[in-house]
């Protein structure tokens, strides 16, 4: 989908939100510092009735 452009701008180009429900983590940041590691993560839009819960799983080594 397009969005109508403005000035004769060429159109701007819409994401697809329908993305592969296995595949809903749009992307995710980290940063580290003395020792302490912040994450987030940002999502597609979910399905009214999918879960909210996100699961971070790590691999030691």
């Amino acid at each position: 989908p397009e969005v109508p452009s403005k000035k004769g701008k060429p159109p701007k180009r819409i994401i697809e939100l329908k993305v592969p429900r296995d595949e809903v983590v749009a992307f995710a940041l980290y940063t580290q510092d003395s020792g302490t590691l912040k994450l987030t993560g940002q999502l597609y839009p979910l399905m009214p009735d999918e879960s909210r819960e996100v699961r971070l799983e790590t691999k030691q080594g």
